[in-house]
């Protein structure tokens, strides 16, 4: 794969949602799914939704906004998105390789728990970083990669743990939409940190308009029960 510097950030988390969804559409041709085959799918689908939403976002902002800017550094080589998106692309490699060996639709999970787990780790880490993005807030997100960076270096996968580094100037994640719309308000009047979209809104007006506010709450909330 070819990091977002050659074929653009937005070609790029296109590539990584086709890779999931491949992924997604042959765990359902597993044979005797284990619950941890189920919970990846279950994870993987709601990175897809962020991701989408993500997407949509990207493509209503100027490349030369900061936030924008800060989102590339998920992608260059080593990078979160990056490495996400090779790992997803072996794993469909794999299970394209045995389905054409014709056993369709008796698939089974030949991978082990060490890579499971990684690849589970990877996907959270990804959530928790589209779940900062999502904000719009070009500061806090440059936290939260810098946060994931250190992390990687020092071999930390929880994203969780990271951010707790940080937490004296991070949000909880976890609050989803009520910060987006707390947080963005009290940083109209002074204008800083603030994200602004090619037609003049905020991207707290553009999950209004969209209706993307009861997305990311849902899906920032759908996998603790909260």
């Amino acid at each position: 794969m070819e990091p977002a510097s050659a074929v653009g950030l937005v070609a790029s988390i296109i590539q990584l949602i086709d890779i999931t969804i491949k992924v997604k559409n042959y765990i359902k041709d597993i044979k005797n799914a284990d619950r941890e085959v189920s919970n990846l799918s279950k994870h993987a689908s709601t990175m897809l939704a962020m991701l989408t939403g993500l997407k949509c976002l990207m493509e209503e902002v100027e490349q030369t906004d900061p936030w924008f800017k800060a989102l590339k550094g998920l992608d260059v080589k080593g990078g979160l998105f990056y490495l996400l998106r090779e790992e997803m692309a072996e794993r469909a490699l794999r299970l394209d390789t045995e389905q054409k060996g014709g056993l369709k639709g008796k698939l089974t999970w030949k991978w082990n728990k060490k890579e499971m787990d990684g690849l589970m780790r990877r996907i959270e880490r990804c959530k928790g970083i589209v779940s900062v993005a999502l904000l719009g807030e070009h500061s806090k997100l440059l936290l939260a990669i810098k946060a994931d960076l250190a992390c990687m270096k020092e071999g930390v996968d929880d994203l969780k743990e990271c951010m707790g580094y940080l937490k004296a100037d991070m949000i909880d994640v976890k609050d989803g939409v009520k910060s987006l719309a707390d947080s963005t308000e009290s940083q109209r009047s002074a204008g800083a940190g603030k994200t602004t979209l090619t037609d003049g809104r905020t991207p707290s007006d553009w999950a209004k308009d969209s209706k993307k506010e009861a997305m990311v709450y849902l899906l920032t909330h759908r996998d603790t029960g909260e």
